[in-house]
């Protein structure tokens, strides 16, 4: 229901629009990013891929869990709640943790890992939290939650691939990792809107 007013709250008007916007450009280079990187030319091959095509499926999907951990660091810094704030803090921790792991699987497998760096598409999805931050937890949450979904499917693509087996196992592992932090920030999410 809507209350007629004479009153315009423009700086809650401003932020409003600020953030449709900057989820609208969140969204769409994200999902370019996500799209690109990840042609349907190599879902489904019938043999194993190459070592080297492997490697370079991590190199992006470990890129992505860079800007990924960045995001999760900015965000404590937007949550007010200390629990919540402990749980994000917990989610970047498995974050470096699989990022770790990733470099090592890259550099077995004889490619170098990305630098530890926020890329272009690192900067919109923090941007992105930050905005969404400004509004409260619920929008912090909702951001990271948002986040984690694309990276997610992007591990979810790479993991359709005929992989190796040692590749695979681990990107199995940061998906079950992945899908317990989302149902987690989900939660969250749910109790605080009940608070």
């Amino acid at each position: 229901m809507w209350v007629k007013s004479n009153k315009v709250n423009k700086p809650v008007l401003i932020r409003s629009f600020l953030v449709n916007c900057l989820t609208l450009s969140f969204l769409t280079v994200v999902m370019a990013s996500a799209t690109a990187s990840m042609p349907p030319e190599k879902i489904n091959h019938k043999t194993t891929m190459s070592v080297d095509e492997a490697a370079k499926e991590l190199q992006i999907l470990t890129q992505w869990e860079i800007d990924e951990a960045f995001v999760l660091n900015q965000a404590t810094a937007s949550i007010n709640n200390q629990v919540i704030r402990e749980k994000v803090l917990a989610m970047e921790q498995q974050s470096q943790d699989a990022i770790k792991d990733m470099n090592q699987l890259i550099y077995n497998h004889g490619r170098e890992a990305p630098r530890y760096k926020r890329d272009l598409k690192g900067y919109v999805m923090q941007g992105y939290t930050a905005v969404r931050g400004l509004t409260s937890d619920i929008g912090v949450l909702s951001a990271l939650y948002q986040n984690m979904l694309i990276s997610n499917y992007n591990v979810e693509q790479v993991l359709k691939l005929n992989l190796c087996p040692d590749i695979k196992k681990k990107l199995q592992e940061i998906h079950k990792m992945k899908q317990r932090n989302l149902e987690e920030l989900l939660a969250l999410k749910q109790k605080k809107e009940e608070d």
